[in-house]
């Protein structure tokens, strides 16, 4: 009997040990280092001038600066990214929703001062992450940077067009948009008015009957003039 309770008592304490390996105590570290890796990778991938200001070198030359060092920090440093919780729920239970902001490529010091400053992307610097902290699951909801499928996570109705706006307002967070109205609707796509916040101008946006994962945003002031499709392949 005192085997079998020592080794219940051992199990439960390995049940335990896993669970608070598994578990996120410092979420917005977590998110930092997350979002980085992914916004890094995402900007190596796909870099060009008109993107990011990086042009991208299938070779690169003795002793000349390596392409994708700008987007990663000196030693020492780490890239400025405000994440903020969202305060909004997100539909599958247990995930909190944090909007995170990138001022440029600005690394900051150890001690917080200012470091270099690399590239510019263009277009909206916000994402929108959801993290479970109980497992470190996370999703990737919004912004320039390689992005999770959730559509799963929604009812979405195709013939109730107005059943899409919860997931849109999450999809396209980075812009901003409000006020959504069905603009057209056929069995290939639906097409909605909205109004972006950030660009303060008026959008149309698309999303196609096959992959609602998809969406694609113009913005029509002529000022802000801008075209983008999440996810992209190329930005």
């Amino acid at each position: 009997m005192k085997k079998i309770a020592l080794t219940t008592l051992f199990a439960l304490a390995a049940q335990f040990a896993f669970c608070q390996e598994d578990s996120v105590t410092d979420v917005k570290a977590y998110l930092h280092s997350e979002v980085y890796k992914n916004i890094a990778a995402y900007n190596i991938r796909y870099c060009g001038i008109r993107s990011n200001g990086v042009m991208f070198e299938s070779r690169l030359r003795t002793g000349g600066t390596k392409f994708y060092d700008a987007f990663f920090p000196p030693p020492g440093y780490h890239l400025e990214l405000e994440i903020d919780s969202l305060g909004k729920p997100y539909p599958v239970p247990g995930f909190i929703l944090y909007s995170v902001h990138q001022n440029r490529f600005e690394y900051l010091g150890p001690q917080g001062q200012p470091g270099l400053a690399h590239s510019h992307p263009v277009g909206p610097n916000d994402y929108l992450v959801a993290v479970n902290p109980r497992n470190g699951e996370l999703k990737f909801i919004s912004g320039r940077y390689f992005l999770t499928d959730i559509s799963e996570d929604f009812k979405l109705n195709w013939h109730d067009p107005m059943s899409f706006i919860p997931y849109l307002e999450l999809r396209i967070f980075e812009f901003g948009c409000k006020d959504f109205s069905l603009k057209k609707q056929s069995s290939k796509q639906l097409v909605f008015n909205c109004y972006s916040t950030v660009y303060k101008s008026h959008c149309v946006l698309t999303i196609g009957s096959k992959n609602y994962n998809e969406t694609t945003i113009h913005i029509l002031s002529p000022e802000n003039k801008y075209n983008f499709t999440q996810p992209s392949s190329n930005p």
